[in-house]
């Protein structure tokens, strides 16, 4: 099986958060993200989408993250994404902080497409 060409955005900026500023320490790595594609999605070679909005905990890691969209429906991007979020690390807040902070991160899953074979002419050879 082809590895995935599989995209990570980054965080969103939370609507209201104090002074905290999502940044990113660690994000999937391109086989991070080929084990949580959807496996019948990627022999569909179906591309998709997921959102998770999740708190940010003093560790920097990820927590109470949950789906909030995904596309299209049905094919599990949203169940990957949820996967995925134990390989990201983000920026920790600021520690005694009253709450811990949101962050929205889009996740981009894209199969690779292979371009057509072209045989090389006698000159190019």
């Amino acid at each position: 099986m082809s590895a995935s060409k599989a995209l990570v955005a980054a965080p969103e900026r939370p609507a209201v958060m104090g002074r905290y500023k999502p940044d990113w320490l660690e994000k999937p790595t391109a086989d991070d993200m080929e084990w949580a594609y959807p496996a019948h999605a990627q022999r569909k070679e179906i591309d998709g989408k997921a959102v998770i909005n999740c708190k940010v905990g003093y560790d920097g890691l990820l927590r109470d993250c949950r789906i909030v969209s995904e596309a299209p429906a049905g094919e599990d991007f949203g169940v990957a994404a949820l996967a995925l979020s134990q390989k990201f690390r983000m920026i920790p807040p600021e520690a005694g902080a009253d709450s811990l902070p949101d962050v929205t991160i889009p996740v981009v899953f894209q199969v690779p497409r292979s371009e057509p074979f072209q045989p090389k002419t006698a000159g190019e050879a």
